[in-house]
């Protein structure tokens, strides 16, 4: 049932697309029916806004409108979704009377039940905004760092996507123990001070709002955080009509920084291409598809990378790439969806291998740079904005 009759008039397009947009963060299962219900409020402004929450996650999208008279309707977001798309003209009229929601668009007319809106949660309050970043360059790293998160929601702090605020740099990390992602890129931080503010924000979410199709990739994004309490307990994102306000997770991310190496023995580069066609073809005889090696091996002049998975009950796969190799030979086992997972989250030519040793962890960068640096120590890491770091599974003997 809606606050007060009201009506408005909006181009088909852009109701359609921001009704989807709102209704795509709603909980497929809720855990209550009415938490599946989009609300629609209408303002004298001329805006109308679109919003729907499970509690923690609020997402909402605000578009304008002809509008007669302010009012509120709670309904199905799904079935509103489904019908906006379908609609025939370029235009929409959706009316409330009573208890009844009248959607009219050309010839086609279809009237729906509304929801008790009094019993809808309150929408949460977008905190304010702490500064700007490029969403070309925001949600590239979202998907970069994004993969890294576990999906195992026994362990919530692995689930969860760190963002480490300072007044010029984000660095955004995730781990589900297996591998590692960290990522930084500039931003406008609007007057940080020296001390970072450190957030964990479930990746998922994150991962979602960084799908928004924009019509420029140069449109500004905006983060907001709720800091009245001292310790942050509410994030906001926005860019252009749609924002998303979420709860932050109740947990910490384990210092990350240890586990990226600064120096390696010896270092590999590959073409990027050809080496993730490579492995997709090798590790189909792996059996449930969770093993690879990769046998990287420094002839003096040119190196040589063998992959190889399978056995011969699964039957066995095996393939050469040229590869440039500086330091000793190494080998190591993949489980090869952890590495395209890595691999396909480059926008390079090449990627670029860094090894500490047999069984260790293994550092995958873009491998466009100069050629590594050798010191007494090693093959210096040197500096990168993107790491992706991945446990090997151990090689007997």
């Amino acid at each position: 049932m809606s606050d007060e009759d009201f009506a408005f008039e909006v181009p088909r397009d852009l109701f359609a697309d921001s009704v989807s947009w709102v209704t795509r963060r709603l909980p497929a299962r809720p855990a209550m029916p009415l938490l599946a219900g989009l609300l629609l409020s209408a303002d004298e402004t001329g805006e109308l806004s679109l919003g729907g929450t499970d509690y923690d996650l609020t997402a909402q999208a605000h578009l304008p409108a002809q509008i007669s008279g302010p009012g509120r309707v709670l309904v199905s977001g799904r079935l509103l979704a489904d019908i906006a798309k379908a609609l025939p003209s370029p235009s929409v009229k959706i009316a409330t009377e009573g208890s009844k929601v009248h959607v009219r668009s050309g010839t086609a007319k279809f009237t729906l039940p509304s929801m008790p809106v009094e019993e809808f949660p309150s929408l949460a309050e977008h905190p304010a905004p702490i500064g700007t970043a490029t969403a070309k360059d925001l949600f590239a790293a979202i998907s970069q760092v994004g993969v890294a998160a576990s999906r195992d929601d026994t362990l919530p702090a692995l689930t969860g996507l760190r963002l480490v605020f300072t007044g010029k740099e984000i660095e955004l990390a995730a781990t589900d123990r297996f591998r590692l992602s960290v990522r930084t890129l500039p931003w406008d931080g609007k007057g940080f001070g020296e001390e970072p503010v450190t957030t964990l924000v479930p990746a998922a979410i994150l991962s979602e709002f960084a799908r928004t199709q924009l019509p420029s990739d140069d449109a500004p994004v905006e983060f907001a955080l709720d800091q009245s309490a001292g310790s942050p307990s509410l994030l906001g994102v926005q860019t252009g009509p749609f924002r998303i306000t979420t709860r932050l997770l109740d947990a910490q991310l384990p210092d990350v920084s240890q586990l990226i190496p600064k120096r390696y023995t010896a270092v590999a580069r590959v073409e990027l291409g050809p080496l993730v066609e490579a492995v997709r073809r090798v590790s189909l005889v792996s059996a449930r598809r969770s093993q690879i090696r990769l046998d990287f091996e420094n002839t003096g002049s040119e190196g040589v990378l063998r992959l190889s998975a399978g056995g011969e009950e699964a039957g066995f796969a095996e393939e050469e790439l040229p590869a440039s190799h500086w330091g000793e030979s190494i080998s190591v086992v993949f489980n090869p969806g952890y590495l395209l997972d890595g691999l396909s989250t480059f926008r390079a030519e090449h990627a670029q291998f860094g090894f500490t040793g047999a069984n260790r962890a293994v550092a995958l960068v873009s491998g466009d740079g100069a050629e590594p640096e050798e010191t007494s120590e090693g093959y210096s890491a040197g500096a990168v904005d993107h790491v992706y770091v991945l446990m090997p599974v151990r090689l007997q003997g």
